[in-house]
């Protein structure tokens, strides 16, 4: 049933790119069916736990494969304890075998939706649950050419914008991320592999499978999830083989995503130089109080301030801590970002 109340959803998933294209599929939802959501996150299952008992969110999605507490492990945490266990659970997560969902199910889930995602599958999930119909159009993805070079090999731009809703700057924010987050992955795949690590090879192949699916790599989703599952069923002779395959997709990804930089960016006008309007930094004022209080919450929805915060304070007084604010909420480090909101705010008022 719909109502005015806003609903609490706590998206719970250790690979942090895989957290922002649910909230951002979930936004999208928010404006189709009129629901007022709020999203909370944790990294962890034992963060999880301790949120869902103190906050009740609304819902959970909820990612399996974690290290420390496995998604299932949460599940039936949520679901023994009289405090937790109506709380609705959604799995949100790369392991799509049959077996695997039934688990899910009979530990309780009312739902599961897999990775890479498919947004409107979700945003009909959770307005099914919530008893919401669409009341509005999704977004149709588009990209200006100034967003992406002209060559991205082995990235489907198309696929990825679909999956952050037609959010060009985000999808491309992401990649970025993508690139530098798992700049490693490569040499720990190969040491994995020399190792005879076959827990933690399994690991890292699932971890990229879902996040290469959610940015359009799909030859690299393909290749990890091949990987994952031969080291899943032992078949120790093909892992060589299969990591060379995996690796060589990885490498090209990578070298794709290291061409971002040369895309072009228009100065903004927060260029070097640029004088500061006082009429600027008076608008900026409630801007600012208004990011404190969605970061406070754990809102997502924060990052959507920072860009009109940026434009009006474009001083070259605040460019620090106006990096370090972006750069925080661009991780979801919501507590370091307050931290650089106080200096930032107090710097208005010097």
């Amino acid at each position: 049933m719909i109502d005015n109340q806003a609903r609490e959803i706590l998206i719970v998933d250790d690979e942090t790119l895989n957290i922002r294209f649910l909230a951002a599929i979930l936004a999208a939802g928010a404006e189709q069916t009129g629901e007022d959501i709020q999203v909370s996150t944790a990294s962890s299952g034992e963060e999880a736990l301790a949120m869902a008992i103190s906050g009740k969110p609304d819902l959970i999605l909820l990612d399996v494969m974690m290290p420390e507490m496995n998604g299932y492990e949460v599940c039936q945490a949520l679901k023994s304890d009289p405090a937790t266990r109506d709380i609705p659970v959604i799995f949100a997560t790369a392991a799509d075998k049959e077996q695997e969902k039934k688990h899910g199910f009979d530990l309780g889930a009312v739902g599961y939706i897999t990775k890479p995602f498919d947004p409107d599958k979700v945003i009909d999930i959770v307005a099914g649950l919530f008893g919401s119909t669409a009341q509005g159009v999704a977004p149709e993805a588009s990209a200006a050419p100034a967003d992406f070079p002209s060559d991205m090999t082995g990235i489907d731009i198309d696929d990825g914008l679909m999956r952050t809703q037609g959010n060009a700057k985000l999808y491309r924010q992401l990649l970025i991320e993508f690139r530098n987050s798992k700049a490693n992955a490569g040499a720990e795949i190969g040491a994995a592999l020399a190792a005879g690590d076959d827990e933690n090879l399994r690991r890292l192949a699932h971890g990229l499978k879902g996040v290469a699916g959610n940015i359009g790599a799909k030859e690299l989703n393909q290749a990890a999830a091949n990987m994952e599952l031969a080291v899943k069923e032992g078949r120790s002779d093909d892992f060589r083989p299969l990591s060379a395959i995996l690796l060589r997709n990885f490498v090209q990804v990578q070298k794709t995503l290291s061409r971002l930089d040369e895309a072009s960016q228009s100065a903004g006008p927060g260029a070097a130089g640029s004088l500061q309007n006082p009429e600027d930094i008076h608008r900026a004022v409630p801007l600012l109080e208004t990011l404190r209080a969605r970061l406070e919450q754990n809102d997502m929805d924060a990052e959507a301030l920072v860009a009109p915060i940026k434009d009006l304070l474009a001083g070259q007084e605040y460019a620090d801590d106006m990096a370090k604010l972006e750069d925080c909420v661009g991780k979801l480090d919501f507590a370091g970002a307050l931290v650089s909101l106080e200096t930032l705010t107090a710097s208005t008022k010097a």
